[in-house]
């Protein structure tokens, strides 16, 4: 642009941001007047037209006609750029007080590309901060402190740009950035507080996950086969153990008595060899041989007796009871493997974690 072109320039009144505070906490926001500035790039003389503005929006139009505003946003034939970025600042006008606010950003920043108008560097710190009120968006917040501190720079270079309208100071605006430094400060200690608990039960829960003993779901189901196995082992292994050793010992005395009963017969049949008890003999070897002879017959009997009792009563009581002590053994050490493969498959299978945590408790589990 060569030196002492003529370039309009909008002195826009400006809104306002309740969440942030805009407006300093010493000052009400009146009804404004806005101007029109026509700035002389050469001399810097400032025209001003008084206009009406709206109460409570801090948002006021120019009382200067303006022609409407073309459908698109891309420039009209023979459209300069300062009409276009008039064009467009107020159409972010139009655009913020329907609530529009990312579209009014959009269309301020552009206009202040096109104009360089530092005055609307406070329009868009205005909107960004309702963009942020609405988004609740941290970083629009931080960008509008930002845009309010160029504000700021170009208020000390050329006070003029203060929004008179609400008699704006410069310490108004010194006030307001302060004002977003403390809440940006205190919205950063909260993110931190948070991002540090969400740390912390983060590492509780790696920390119990770690240390929580996983518990198999469910009971024991080789619980009821050990059992079943530890009672044949007890009865059959006992009761049979005690029967085959009360038949042997039985088969034992009846052996004993029979071996002792055989004894007695043959020293009967040596005596009976010494006397000559077959041939003739004085009366009174007849009678000791007599004597002998019924008494290898009693011994006969007594022997044959031990015999029978040794095979009836001894070794089927041993059969028995041994063969119960083998069945018990083996059924039980059946039914305790059983068990013991129930309860490994049981302990490998799904399992389960219960611990305390910040706040609650985790549950975790293996499947």
């Amino acid at each position: 642009m060569s030196e002492g072109a003529t370039v309009k320039v909008m002195k826009m009144p400006m809104p306002t941001h309740k969440t942030a505070r805009l407006v300093p906490r010493s000052r009400a926001l009146r009804t404004s007047v806005s101007a029109v500035v026509i700035v002389s790039m050469g001399m810097g003389t400032v025209i001003s037209t008084p206009s009406t503005a709206a109460a409570g929006d801090g948002l006021a139009l120019s009382s200067q006609r303006v022609a409407a505003p073309a459908e698109s946003d891309a420039p009209t034939e023979g459209e300069s750029k300062m009409e276009r970025g008039k064009r467009l600042y107020y159409e972010g006008v139009t655009d913020y007080k329907l609530g529009k606010f990312v579209q009014a950003l959009g269309k301020f920043e552009e206009a202040y590309a096109l104009t360089s108008a530092p005055n609307i560097l406070r329009n868009i710190a205005v909107t960004l901060g309702r963009v942020s009120e609405v988004s609740d968006d941290t970083a629009k917040l931080r960008e509008s402190r930002a845009m309010w501190k160029n504000y700021l720079s170009e208020v000390y270079k050329n006070p003029g740009l203060l929004n008179t309208a609400n008699d704006e100071t410069v310490e108004d605006v010194e006030e307001i950035v302060d004002e977003l430094d403390e809440k940006l400060a205190a919205l950063e200690a909260e993110e931190e507080a948070k991002a540090r608990e969400a740390a912390e039960r983060e590492l509780a829960m790696a920390e119990a996950s770690k240390s929580a003993a996983y518990e198999p779901i469910g009971p024991d189901p080789g619980v009821a086969s050990r059992k079943r196995g530890t009672l044949w082992l007890a009865v059959g292994g006992g009761v049979g153990g005690v029967m085959a050793a009360t038949g042997l010992g039985l088969m034992a005395a009846f052996g004993a008595r029979a071996s002792a009963i055989n004894t007695e017969a043959r020293t009967n049949e040596q005596t009976q060899a010494e006397l000559n008890c077959g041939a003739p003999a004085s009366d009174n070897a007849i009678n000791q041989c007599s004597q002998l002879v019924l008494a290898a017959d009693d011994i006969n009997s007594r022997g044959l007796i031990a015999q029978r009792n040794m095979l009836v009563i001894g070794l089927p009581i041993t059969i028995v009871g041994t063969g119960l002590a083998v069945a018990g053994v083996t059924l039980g050490l059946i039914d305790r493997k059983k068990g013991a493969d129930k309860t490994r498959m049981w302990r490998e299978g799904p399992r389960v974690s219960v611990a305390p945590t910040l706040g609650g408790l985790t549950i975790a589990g293996r499947f």
